[in-house]
């Protein structure tokens, strides 16, 4: 399975998964490395070998991540809004 952002509805083929938000991806998906989930550019595999606690750390990992990069989107919109203020 994977995440994914900037769709307005669930996607249904490889041309709707092209429009999705890519940078967003990266930016998640770098945060989740940071929190030593292993997770690359594209999908999530879980399987028998975790446990309850590699699920727990995972959702946790992506709760953090998402956080995060949810921090960084708001800084920047203040940053964008400051600059056309000053404008």
């Amino acid at each position: 399975f994977d995440v994914v952002f900037g769709l307005d509805a669930p996607p249904r083929n490889h041309r709707d998964m092209l429009r999705a938000d890519g940078a967003m991806q990266r930016a998640v998906n770098a945060g989740l490395r940071a929190r030593g989930v292993l997770k690359g550019e594209s999908k999530y595999y879980v399987g028998l070998c975790h446990d309850a606690a590699d699920v727990a750390l995972t959702l946790a990992a992506f709760e953090d991540a998402l956080a995060e990069v949810r921090e960084k989107l708001v800084h920047l919109q203040r940053m964008e809004y400051e600059l056309v203020a000053t404008v």
